[in-house]
Parts: structure tokens; C-alpha cells; sequence
């Protein structure tokens, strides 16, 4: 029986306790009716939230995570094409539009109720009950390795299942025939015994009006015809020729170029500027000064201090006449600080372990190492790290009296169109927004400090505004991988046997179980003690496990 955790145990109880009707109600049923005026074309016919299906059998799988080079739109394209049992030679991707209905609500059925088997009945009402809490906490996440494991699994197969089954009953009702004599095969519905064959297109209007379930039955792994197979990337032939659109490729008739510059001190603030340089050079059309902003999401709280952005008509002349502001930032607590007296602070809080706190403590330590015939000490420490994308951080923004809309390639779409409503005291219908493919992320394009730059700026100048940060910006203003101290004891026995093991390191983070070993070693001991720093840190291809795992393996 799977491990109830307390959060499971949480979630289950309002599940259950919340009654009949009130699961019913939050059942997802079909969305189709509302989605399809949003997402459809000429000639495509939205069938399930995840899939169209157009005139001539071309699939397009909508798929509701951000591209970055991680090849996560052909893999989901290929979990749902599996379970549509689809020509994979006639599908297509595209991107979800940032709308409630895409909410990563798999994402967080995965971290909630991880490990937890539902009865068949319940799962409409729990993933029902997901998608609300997705879409309230404006949840459309690309991050910690989820999209396989949780949408993949949670969502596309069952789409794809789930529309196959649909396609079925559709063609068993046209025919006069048995559910149970139609089979698909690549995107087509056939009746053997009759030996009538039609494409899942001359079915799309009858299934649109259909529920799709949730508890669909997936295919037999030895009948996998896609996933597990090579396939070429989607996305890499239009890398390749060009014609792949990155936010940086956006134009707009009368755009304007931003670059911006904060303190080099996070905390810091504007005392004075002279800006009548930038003012004078040919091209410039504004300075603009940006307040101090703070955001609390669910990474945290996301502070970025005071800025000065400079707008002009090319991105070179807005960042050349940035250089020649004259610029008087505030003095802070943190002036001094530098790596070095970090790495001091780190090592006298391991030394004084004050207030240690335990992840794992086992066996008898204390006494393996009172016995032991050899002891090991080891230091680590690993320093803050940029995320330094191929891509610069970069968002346009066309603010206009009552809506707004953007162009930007960011991690969630829906967290960031809300907080540029937010910001722009817009109700959040108004704002529209447009992901695109990223040339990386890694975590930094979660974080919508520049995204909220951006809107400020076309706030402020009154047209649409392109904001690129430079190099020298985006290595400053960075949310990092923290830094880390990791201090090691390791005591062998006679026959070199590791007995006891026993790790102290600054700072705990995500995820928790990051420092744990999975060796079996008798006697363990590890934790870590607080040893506050000023700079912010973020998400970094995992945060905690690149620091761990290079500490424990060395």
C-alpha cells in the first residue's frame, strides 16, 4: 500500500469529505464549447483540450509547457500520439496558449498526492479538483523535471487515450456496430469485419460534444509504436533554417528598444541621476525611472530593486546611451561584502554549528568513529552561479489604455501575464500573452522581474517597448544557484569499509532530500546550519541536487 503523506492525507480528506455533489461538480468535464474560440483556426477542429484535429487528418498536439531546448514538445507529442494511436508523420505541436484550462494542475497532483492510488471513481474528481487549484494559483510551470513524469503521464496520455476511445464510440454509432469490432490505426478507425476504414477527422464533430474520461484504458507497452522510438525534434528544422521564433524576433509597427541598469547591490536605490547625455544622443527617445518591486509567488517572495531603463529606436543606441548615465545608487549594509567574506561567514557557522539541523540521523556515530581505524575530512564549497542563457532575458510589452499584451518566452505564462495585470492594475482577461520557444531558461525565466520592467517602460513612454537586458546586466541581476560550504567526515573500518558518515553545509533548500546519500552506510549523520547571505538565489537546474551531488560524489 503507497505511503500516505501528510499533504496527501490533507487533500484526501477534502476530497472525500466534500461530498458527492461537490465532486461532481468539480469534475472537468468538456471545455471545448469556451476553449475552441480561443485556440481554433480555419480548418482545425478542437476535439479535447490537448488536441485538434483538422479537415484532412493532420493532428496538432497543444502542448501546455514552454520550449527550451529541453525537446519537451516532442516528447509530450509523442505521449499523446501514442495513446491517440496517431500517424506520428501527420502531427504537429504547438504550444498552449496562457489560459486557466492549460494550469499545470498534473504538476501539482504529482507533488500533492505523489505515490497515492486513487479508486477509479475518484480520479475525475481529484483531477477536477487540481485544475481549480492550478488555475487559482495561476500555476502553467515548466520546472523540476515535471513535464514528463506529471503532464506527460497525468495528462497527455490520458488525452490521447481518452480521444481514441471517443473516436471509437463515435465510428461504432455511424456504423451500427459493436465498440468492441472498431480498432485505430494510425489515425484511422477501422471495422474489420466489414473492412471499412475512416480518418479520426470524418468523426471530429460528434466527438467535440463528448466527455472525455479520465480513466481511460492506456495500450499494452509491446504495442508502443512512438514512444520509446527515435524521433526527430519538432523544433530543431526551424532552428536550423531560421524560421523558428524566438520573443527577441518580435516587431511591432512603432517599437521602441529598452535597456535598463539596476544597483549593483541588490537592496540598493536611486539617489541621483544625470541623464542628459543619453538624452542628447540621436535615437533616444526617454529615460525612465522604475521603482522598486516585489512579487510573492510560489518560489517566494521575488524582490528587484530601483532601475533606470533608457528608451531609444535600436536596442545598440538605447544600450550606448545607457553607458552614459551618471548614476548614484545608495549606500547599503552589504556594500563590503564579497565571495571571501562569505566563504569566512560560511565556514565559522559550520565550525560553531549553531542551531544544527538534522536531515538524517542513524545508527550510532559518535561510537563509529571513537573506533574507527582510518577518518576522512573533506571541505566543498561551490560559488553563486548565473544562468547566463544563449537567449538575453528579453520581453516586449504594447501597454494601452485598458489591455496589454506581451511577447516574451518565459516558464509560466499564466504567473507572468497575472503579475503584469497586477502591476498594471488590469484585470487579468485584459492582458494577453504570448510564450515562445527560449533559447534556455533553467530556471531564470520563472522569475518575472523583467517581464514587469518591460510593461512599466511601455507604461511609461505610451507605445510598444522591446526590454533586452546585456550580458553585464544579467550576470548581475541574476536570481543564482546559491552557494554552498559542505564540510565531510567519513570514518572506514580495518578493511576500508565506510562506517560512518557524517556531512555539515550551509543553507538548505530545494529539494529537501538533496544531501541524502543512497549508499548504505551504518552510521549517518547530516544537516546543515543557517548562514544567511543578502543574494537572491532561484531555481538552477535543480537548486540543490548539482551542489549535492558533486559534494558526495567527490
Amino acid at each position: 500500500m503507497s505511503k500516505l503523506t501528510r499533504r496527501a492525507f490533507i487533500t484526501t480528506g477534502v476530497i472525500a469529505g466534500g461530498g458527492v455533489m461537490v465532486g461532481i461538480a468539480m469534475r472537468p468535464g468538456n471545455q471545448i464549447k469556451d476553449l475552441a474560440p480561443k485556440l481554433g483556426k480555419d480548418g482545425e477542429n478542437l476535439v479535447h483540450t490537448y488536441i485538434k484535429i483538422d479537415g484532412d487528418n493532420t493532428i496538432t498536439a497543444v502542448i501546455p509547457h514552454s520550449e527550451m531546448g529541453q525537446g519537451v514538445h516532442t516528447a509530450l507529442g509523442q505521449m499523446l500520439a501514442e495513446e491517440l494511436d496517431a500517424d506520428w508523420d501527420r502531427i504537429k505541436v504547438e504550444e498552449a496558449p496562457a489560459l486557466g484550462e492549460y494550469a499545470s494542475y498534473s504538476a501539482g497532483r504529482r507533488y500533492l498526492l505523489a505515490g497515492i492510488e486513487f479508486p477509479k471513481i475518484l480520479i475525475p474528481t481529484v483531477d477536477g479538483m487540481m485544475m481549480r487549484v492550478a488555475d487559482t494559483l495561476n500555476m502553467q510551470i515548466t520546472g523540476g523535471s515535471l513535464s514528463v513524469r506529471s503532464t506527460g503521464f497525468l495528462a497527455m496520455r490520458i488525452a490521447g487515450a481518452s480521444t481514441r476511445e471517443m473516436i471509437q464510440r463515435a465510428a461504432a454509432k455511424s456504423w451500427d456496430v459493436p465498440v468492441d469490432e472498431i480498432v485505430t490505426e494510425k489515425s484511422h478507425v477501422l471495422h474489420i469485419p466489414s473492412n471499412r476504414r475512416e480518418p479520426y477527422a470524418t468523426f471530429t464533430d460528434e466527438i467535440a460534444s463528448m466527455t472525455p474520461s479520465q480513466t481511460p484504458t492506456f495500450k499494452e507497452l509491446a504495442d508502443y509504436k512512438i514512444v520509446g522510438k527515435y524521433v526527430p525534434r519538432r523544433d530543431i528544422p526551424q532552428k536550423v533554417d531560421g524560421s523558428a521564433k524566438f520573443a527577441l524576433d518580435t516587431r511591432l509597427p512603432d517599437m521602441a528598444y529598452a535597456s535598463v541598469l539596476r544597483s549593483p547591490v541588490p537592496g540598493g536605490s536611486l539617489v541621483s541621476l544625470d541623464d542628459s547625455a543619453a538624452k542628447s544622443m540621436p535615437g533616444v527617445i526617454d529615460v525612465v525611472k522604475i521603482p522598486a518591486t516585489s512579487v510573492t509567488n510560489m518560489l517566494g517572495e521575488m524582490r528587484a530593486s530601483e532601475a533606470v531603463a533608457v528608451v531609444a529606436d535600436s536596442y545598440w543606441t538605447a544600450n550606448s546611451a545607457l553607458q552614459t548615465l551618471e548614476v548614484n545608487w545608495s549606500k547599503t549594509e552589504y556594500d563590503s561584502v564579497s565571495s571571501e567574506s562569505i566563504y569566512e561567514q560560511f565556514d565559522r557557522d559550520i565550525s560553531a554549528r549553531i542551531d544544527r539541523t538534522n536531515d538524517r540521523l542513524e545508527g550510532e556515530v559518535d561510537s563509529a568513529f571513537s573506533r574507527a581505524a582510518k577518518v576522512i575530512d573533506a571541505d566543498y564549497h561551490v560559488p553563486f552561479l548565473a544562468h547566463t542563457c544563449m537567449e538575453p532575458l528579453n520581453a516586449t510589452v504594447d501597454v494601452r489604455e485598458d489591455s496589454a499584451e506581451i511577447w516574451v518566452g518565459c516558464q509560466n505564462p499564466l504567473g507572468f501575464r497575472r503579475v503584469v495585470a497586477d502591476f498594471l492594475e488590469l484585470d487579468t482577461e485584459k492582458v494577453t500573452l504570448h510564450n515562445h520557444i527560449m533559447g534556455g531558461g533553467f530556471g531564470r525565466k520563472s522569475q518575472q522581474d523583467f517581464v514587469i520592467q518591460a510593461a512599466l517602460i511601455s507604461k511609461s513612454v505610451g507605445r510598444p517597448v522591446q526590454l533586452i537586458w546585456s550580458r553585464e546586466e544579467d550576470v548581475r541581476q541574476d536570481f543564482y544557484r546559491p552557494a554552498v560550504q559542505s564540510r565531510f567526515k567519513a570514518a572506514f573500518d580495518e578493511n576500508d569499509h565506510l562506517i560512518a558518515w557524517e556531512n555539515t553545509y550551509t543553507n538548505k533548500n530545494e529539494p529537501i532530500e538533496a544531501p541524502l546519500i543512497p549508499y548504505r552506510v551504518p552510521s549517518q549523520d547530516i544537516g546543515y546550519v543557517s548562514s544567511p547571505v543578502h543574494i537572491p538565489f532561484g531555481a538552477w537546474r535543480s537548486v540543490d541536487h548539482s551542489q549535492h551531488g558533486f559534494f558526495t560524489e567527490s
